[in-house]
């Protein structure tokens, strides 16, 4: 305390205040999954990029959503790949499985 009043804490550097604070918030799960929306066509590649885009990534279930039954069958053959290769850029076990909507 100085002056009766509490001590402030030191200024820093706002980018370390922001790791800080995902940290004591223990968001990096989430923006480690926010992620994918950026890496989508490096993930799935330009062809299917073109036909299918992530909905969402929570709780490690990436949801997908095909344009239509014929893309979205196409891409039940790859989930595989695209987990290996989300979790690859993402980390390991960010993307524990795969669900894939149309519409």
């Amino acid at each position: 305390m100085r002056n009766g009043r509490p001590a402030r804490p030191e200024p820093q550097p706002l980018g370390r205040a922001l790791e800080d604070l995902v940290m004591r918030r223990r968001w990096g799960g989430r923006l480690d999954g926010a992620r994918i929306f950026d890496i989508w066509d490096e993930v799935a590649g330009e062809e299917i990029a073109g036909h299918a885009t992530p909905v969402r990534l929570h709780g490690g279930v990436l949801v997908v959503r095909a344009e239509d039954a014929g893309w979205a069958t196409q891409l039940r053959y790859f989930v595989g790949e695209l987990q290996g290769r989300a979790n690859s850029l993402l980390g390991p076990d960010t993307v524990r499985s795969i669900e894939i909507v149309v519409g």
